[in-house]
């Protein structure tokens, strides 16, 4: 959202803009200005907020400058069309007149969840728009008026719907052939509903649009849609993506609606080799993953992907994990739900710059793991979670020399505590309440005592 309002300077080799923006987040953040609340991996801030004082003084400050202003009371008017605000955000209840509109603003961010009401809008200069964990009543919208109005955001560089409910799936047609600015897209945890009875031929049709149009864009960087009902298509053919730096899917695609899933799929593959900045792409599917196939090279040619969650069941006649289906210079791995036959462990522990591994809900359906002697050279951290058939976890001397942390939950066949005594470096374990009793028999002890902090989970995600 920095990049997408001009905060930060574009230009300068050797950085992104999104390395920088952290840059003066780290800033901030050294400063005290902001305070961390929660740390990704690495260390990096993954959510922040800003003390109360210095809130108030920043909100004051900017109301007298002209740069933002927050409606926060309950029940007020809110009236932008005679005012020079550049900048709007809206917080808790809706206004009981909710008359919105200025050509002046540049961005406007509306929060918390009440019944979207925002009709006849009139923002031809808007940069930002996020609405988030608002609720859409169809019935009173003007679908006409909003589909106009966005496809005339020519200045449109972030479009945010995130955690809404039951936004109409008319929005889906609309065309994004004259946002030549646009950015990033996000429609991360947002439901759509229907409208009038509309057919499922129609969504689906609207969802190819939608997304046809999209890739057409190109100066697109982040793209998350993560909703499973949106159908997925792409383009056979197109310019090269040059910027597009982010890619998360959720498919949901069912053969009686959607023939050719196959023709989708290479259509995909073929989209991916025009990216040339790809970072992180992420996955789900409830239909089987042919994006990593025996015969081809899979996303081992996507050299810049660093960061890959692939979440669905391989094909049938895919038992194991080949190297040549995975991006070489991946530093974070995430598996879930690919119910693979072998031992994936001697194909990930040669990924030379792997440091984060997540293996989640059945990636794995076999009874043994082995980690072999000098395997995952800088692998830091490593998840377990519900891998039920796993009995044994056979773990060589000098394996994972850098790993530090360890979370293992649900691992409920696993019958012999593993040799956590080769992992000389691990300093946090984290285990469900059996393994964390089966830690502390006597027979244990001696794996875990090197440990400075071993830690009872009650959810996996704690």
């Amino acid at each position: 959202m920095w990049i997408a309002e001009g905060f930060i300077p574009r230009g300068g080799h050797g950085r992104t803009m999104e390395e920088k923006a952290q840059n003066f987040l780290e800033e901030l953040l050294q400063r005290s200005l902001v305070q961390v609340i929660k740390k990704s991996w690495g260390d990096k801030c993954k959510t922040c907020r800003v003390h109360d004082l210095i809130r108030e003084m920043a909100i004051h400050e900017a109301r007298e400058e002209n740069f933002f202003t927050v409606f926060t009371k309950e029940g007020d008017d809110i009236q932008l069309s005679t005012q020079k605000v550049r900048r709007a955000m809206l917080q808790l209840s809706p206004p009981t007149n909710f008359g919105i509109y200025s050509n002046n603003a540049r961005s406007l961010l509306i929060f918390r969840p009440y019944e979207y009401k925002l009709n006849n809008p009139e923002f031809r200069l808007l940069k930002v728009l996020s609405i988030e964990r608002v609720t859409f009543d169809n019935k009173k919208i003007n679908i006409r008026n909003h589909k106009s109005w966005l496809e005339g955001l020519i200045h449109l560089r972030y479009l945010g719907f995130r955690y809404c409910y039951w936004m109409p799936f008319e929005f889906l047609s609309i065309s994004f052939s004259n946002l030549k600015n646009l950015e990033t897209v996000d429609f991360k945890g947002t439901s759509f509903g229907y409208r009038y009875g509309i057919c499922e031929k129609l969504h689906l049709w609207q969802g190819n649009y939608f997304l046809h149009s999209l890739w057409k864009v190109p100066s697109l960087r982040h793209v998350i849609i993560s909703y499973k009902d949106i159908c997925s298509s792409f383009p056979s053919k197109g310019d090269p993506l040059k910027n597009l730096q982010t890619l998360k899917f959720d498919i949901d695609i069912r053969r009686r609606s959607f023939p050719s899933i196959e023709e989708m799929w290479q259509n995909l593959k073929a989209m991916l080799t025009r990216t040339e900045h790809l970072i992180s792409f992420a996955i789900k599917s409830s239909d089987p993953l042919p994006l990593l196939s025996e015969g081809t090279r899979g996303l081992s040619c996507h050299e810049t992907i660093q960061n890959l969650f692939l979440d669905g069941r391989w094909k049938r006649n895919m038992c194991a994990l080949n190297l040549e289906m995975l991006p070489t210079n991946l530093t974070k791995l995430t598996l879930m739900r690919s119910y693979l036959e072998e031992d994936p462990m001697p194909v990930l522990e040669r990924l030379q710059s792997l440091t984060i591994l997540r293996l989640y809900g059945q990636p794995f359906v076999g009874t043994k793991l082995t980690c072999l002697e000098g395997g995952f050279p800088r692998l830091q951290k490593l998840e377990l979670i519900s891998i039920f058939d796993v009995s044994h976890w056979d773990i060589k001397k000098e394996a994972m020399p850098r790993l530090s942390h360890l979370k293992m939950f649900r691992l409920e066949k696993l019958q012999v505590f593993p040799k956590l005594q080769n992992v000389p470096m691990l300093r946090n374990l984290e285990l469900d309440e059996r393994l964390y009793e089966k830690s502390g028999e006597q027979e244990n002890y001696y794996k875990i005592q090197h440990i400075p902090s071993v830690r009872k989970l009650k959810n996996w995600r704690d």
